[in-house]
């Protein structure tokens, strides 16, 4: 999932993360994105910090506070010192500071995934494709 209120930051990062593999929900408002989480099991949250009707770390306190576990990465302009461990403090799990290479936020998704244990592979009778390792098995055999 993705909180964004920037449109050409959020369809740039939508349309880079699906073409690694990732299905991505994204919404322009805290509001919104909590209404979502609720009924939608994310793998990954990716939040700006300035957003229109919420700071994003209040909305990671607020995740937090419903019980979910989600990892979250930051996603923001503010880079000062403070702005960083603010953001750990309201128990964000990365940091990332725009502008960004889109290389460097796909991988740091791709860890967190891998760190919470989400398996993001596609099944279809014997064929096996895992976006993580970048593999594809077929029955017993695998190819990367």
């Amino acid at each position: 999932m993705l909180v964004e209120d920037d449109p050409g930051i959020r369809s740039l990062v939508v349309r880079g993360l699906t073409e690694e593999g990732f299905d991505v929900i994204a919404e322009a408002s805290a509001t919104e994105l909590l209404r979502r989480l609720a009924d939608t099991q994310a793998h990954a949250v990716i939040v700006d910090i300035g957003l229109p009707d919420a700071d994003g770390r209040d909305l990671d306190q607020a995740i937090r506070a419903r019980g979910n576990g989600v990892p979250v990465i930051f996603l923001t302009a503010r880079d000062a010192v403070p702005d960083f461990l603010s953001g750990f403090e309201a128990g964000g799990d990365d940091y990332l500071v725009k502008p960004f290479v889109l290389a460097e936020l796909v991988a740091r998704v791709r860890s967190l995934v891998r760190r919470g244990g989400t398996d993001l592979s596609i099944e279809h009778d014997a064929l096996r494709l895992d976006p993580t390792t970048h593999s594809a098995s077929c029955g017993a055999t695998t190819s990367t």
